[in-house]
Order: structure tokens, then sequence, then C-alpha cells
């Protein structure tokens, strides 16, 4: 326990410092960075394997608990305030961690896990995740969501999945489920669900044909809507709206 509160103090402290200079970098560079801030401190590149190691859960379960692939992917990710080009990282919806893989000194590579607390965003196969405390004010939503659109509103995705603890002949380890999609339109620190079409037609009485006649001319269902579909139709409901 005491080692890890020393360790987490060092990443304040390291953090602190990477956040001086140039406001772009890359995977190599944050990397070099935090060996060389760990190195000092502990002697070697060895501790902050030990220190910020990711360990897999439910290994041996049928399907896997990551956004969109359990492979590792390009993104960015901002802490405080410098962006960070990585070109190895996924993201745990089932526990909402982060993990990015790293090769250390000795050329072997380590998947690390990441510290919720410093990541002010990150983009993921073209997703832009927040922390969701950035828009919820309670603890109806927790970890990251997804920010689809900005403008006179927010409107905003959660995935989410679950390891499902039924164990048969098929999934003798329990299994993860598919991807859950919970949207939610936030206006003047409101927030409500938004399930369905009617749930969005609600949002923007009294435009309601206005917006329903633009979803069939331009060929827009909304559970099966794209992000790119998605953008172009809050963009028009935002301007009916203003």
């Amino acid at each position: 326990m005491k080692r890890f509160f020393i360790t987490i103090f060092c990443i304040l402290l390291l953090f602190s410092e990477i956040t001086k200079g140039q406001s772009r970098t890359d995977e190599k560079e944050l990397l070099q960075t935090i060996l060389q801030f760990t190195s000092q401190i502990y002697g070697s590149d060895e501790a902050l394997i030990n220190g910020f190691a990711y360990t897999p859960h439910n290994v041996n379960a049928s399907g896997d608990p990551f956004f969109k692939s359990a492979s590792y992917a390009n993104a960015s990710i901002s802490i405080s305030d410098k962006v960070f080009n990585v070109e190895s990282l996924k993201f745990d919806i089932a526990e909402e961690r982060l993990i990015l893989l790293v090769t250390v000194k000795s050329g072997a590579k380590f998947p690390i896990l990441l510290n919720n607390e410093f990541i002010q965003y990150f983009e993921l196969y073209q997703a832009n995740f927040f922390p969701a405390t950035k828009y919820f004010s309670d603890n109806e939503v927790k970890g990251f969501v997804d920010v689809v659109y900005s403008g006179s509103f927010f409107f905003v995705t959660k995935y989410k999945k679950e390891f499902v603890k039924m164990y048969t002949k098929v999934d003798p380890f329990g299994k993860y489920s598919e991807t859950q999609i919970h949207h939610y339109l936030i206006r003047d620190g409101v927030s409500r669900k938004i399930k369905n079409k009617k749930n969005l037609l609600d949002a923007f009485k009294p435009f309601q044909k206005d917006i329903s006649k633009y979803m069939k001319t331009n060929h827009i269902k909304f559970k099966k809507a794209n992000h790119q579909q998605l953008v172009q139709l809050l963009s028009y409901c935002d301007e009916l709206a203003k």
C-alpha cells in the first residue's frame, strides 16, 4: 500500500513536469519521460511495470470488455492541457480502464493502466471521450462519455459492457455482454435520457414534425444512425431550437 501511494505521488509530479513545453508530443516522448522520471526514483523501469501494470480480469470469458475492439489502436490523450498521440491504446468499458501498450528500454512490451484522474479527454475510433463529471453533477453517469454534439446543448453517449456471471457449456467461464449504448441530451445543466426517436422529438417541442420530416428525407433512423448522421440531425435540431 505504501508503495502504491509513493507511485501515485510520483505520477502527480510527473504530469506536472510533462505539462511544460510544447503542446503536442507522441507516445515515445511520453514513455521516455515516464521511464526517465521513475528510473531516477526507483533505479529501474521495472518499478514502473510493477507499479502500473494492467491486470486483465475474466481472461477466459467469452467476448471482451473493450470499446470497438480488443486490439490496440491509434489514439490521442489530453493530460493537463498537453496532448499525446499514441499508437497502442484500448478502452475497457466494463471497468472504465484505459490501457496503454508501451515498450520499455529492454524492448519488451507491457500494458500499462493509466490513471483516469489525470485524463481530460481522449479520442479513440473517432469517438471523443470526456469525464462524465464534466456533464453530470451527480452519479447518474460515471467514467467517460462520448461527446457526439456540442452546441446550445450537449448530446453524449455512454458505452458500457457487463460481465455476465452465467456459466454454461457454451460459456464455461462467463461472458461479456454486447455493448450497451445510452444517449443523453443535456441542456441548461439538465440531462434527459434519449432512448428512441420519440424521446428526441419530445426534447424539441414544438418542432417534432419538422425533425421527423428531416429524418425521413435524409434516411436517418435514430437507433441505427452512425456518428455522422447523429451530428447532422442534432445540428438541424439545434438550428430549429435557436
